[in-house]
């Protein structure tokens, strides 16, 4: 089982897939939890917690219908994802 578990991280970490089974919410929140809980908000570059999770979400290929998160009574809408994009250009180009 261990080993099971780290080649799952290994693939996970060197190839920055996401693993197949994620919850893509899941991910999200724990992107955002991240970005919150560090406290630089906006971070140094001017990014915003919900700008740094679409890019996370992105950067792994995972997330693209994700629009909203809630966050305790809050709800934040995230920056529409850049996953679209890339596959039209591809198509059409």
């Amino acid at each position: 089982m261990a080993r099971k578990l780290l080649i799952a991280v290994w693939h996970v970490l060197t190839k920055q897939e996401a693993d197949r089974f994620i919850d893509e919410d899941f991910a999200a929140r724990s992107f955002f939890r991240f970005a919150y809980k560090t406290s630089i908000r906006p971070f140094a570059d001017g990014t915003t917690a919900p700008t740094f999770t679409r890019q996370q979400l992105d950067r792994i290929g995972i997330g693209e219908d994700v629009t909203e998160l809630p966050w305790g009574s809050r709800t934040f809408k995230l920056p529409p994802s850049t996953l679209g994009e890339s596959t039209v250009e591809a198509t059409t180009g």
